[in-house]
């Protein structure tokens, strides 16, 4: 036997759990105290394997009660419904908007639930072939229901999380259990992910030992969310270290679409800024003076001589200075000063 699945709309409804009649049994039944305290919903899950569904369709849905104490449990005779139904306990069904926001337009929540919690309609169907009205210790009995996702009109594509309490026989709002849950998504209209336009790797110089703010645009465009939300971790302004490190990014339209993408920002050193330095004075100056500061100061950092190297930046500022308007341009000279004095600061000299 198998009770059919009946719809239930637009209110906090009560389903009482019911197994298939079996003889009664010759041993006392088990209190429904103790029922309550020893049986627990596990395992929600989709038989289906699938967590999506369009709006106005039904969602199937499976779980398995399980006798979590050591004992048998002897459920007593109910005949209060016109047959010897073995009365178990109730189950309440709710839906949790996650996303893109709280709120199901049109349809009131439940004041005084966590978070955002709308009743949701549903059913479910009773067991087939219990043996006999004993639940054993670690017996799992699976039951299956529907969850019809539309009171009238259908929820807004995004994700939902599914709620299963468990509750005593007329029990309060908040005479929970136990609880299982499932995240669910709505599709709607729009089932593709925003598309991201994130940079190529960029390349920025320390400027200090802790390295330098590195700014950056990212973009995310959506055939249906003319504006998703974009978000990335290191964010843009923050202090890149010097080395290599990924910025990863995510953008989630108002479906609850997500893609994600990323690009690398390098960081130059002093050892990367000496080997830029020696390429640009390379050539320049009166004579070769330039380029062999920079080289002695190289040979000085690799060799683990930071105060070495410092002290021959020094000489190179001054050497520099002494040129300008000469043998240097000023400008150039400016600017062959002020990265020595970068070079210097990111070496803390």
């Amino acid at each position: 036997m198998r009770v059919s699945p009946t719809l239930v709309a637009k209110a906090l409804v009560l389903v009482a759990v019911f197994l298939v009649a079996a003889p009664a049994s010759s041993a006392a039944d088990t209190p429904i105290e103790e029922i309550y305290a020893s049986l627990r919903p596990q395992d929600l899950r989709s038989p289906t394997g699938s967590t999506a569904f369009a709006p106005g369709t039904e969602f199937v849905f499976a779980y398995d009660l399980v006798n979590i104490s050591g004992n048998a449990l002897v459920i007593p005779l109910n005949t209060a419904f016109g047959a010897p139904f073995h009365l178990v306990g109730t189950e309440q069904k709710w839906i949790e908007r996650l996303g893109p926001n709280a709120t199901i337009p049109g349809i009131p929540p439940i004041i005084g639930r966590k978070g955002t919690w709308y009743a949701a309609g549903g059913s479910i169907t009773a067991l087939e072939n219990l043996p006999g009205n004993t639940i054993q210790p670690g017996q799992r009995l699976e039951m299956n229901g529907t969850l019809f996702p539309n009171y009238g009109t259908s929820f807004p594509a995004g994700r939902y999380r599914y709620h299963i309490e468990y509750k005593p026989l007329f029990g309060g709002l908040f005479d929970v259990i136990a609880e299982v849950s499932i995240e669910l998504t709505v599709t709607g209209l729009d089932l593709e992910a925003p598309v991201l336009s994130v940079p190529e790797t960029i390349v920025a110089v320390a400027e200090t030992s802790a390295g330098v703010t590195v700014a950056y645009s990212v973009e995310a465009s959506d055939g249906v969310d003319p504006a998703p939300d974009v978000g990335c971790l290191p964010p843009s302004g923050s202090v890149f270290p010097i080395g290599t490190m990924t910025v990863t990014c995510t953008a989630t339209d108002a479906a609850g679409n997500t893609s994600s993408a990323s690009f690398d920002v390098r960081v130059k050193g002093a050892a990367e800024q000496l080997a830029d330095l020696a390429i640009a004075v390379s050539g320049v100056g009166s004579g070769a003076s330039l380029a062999d500061k920079v080289g002695d100061a190289r040979t000085a950092l690799v060799a683990g001589k930071r105060a070495k190297a410092c002290e021959i930046l020094g000489a190179f500022r001054n050497e520099v200075s002494a040129q300008s308007g000469k043998s240097l341009p000023a400008q150039a000279a400016a600017e062959l000063r002020a990265t020595a004095t970068r070079i210097q600061t990111v070496l803390e000299c």
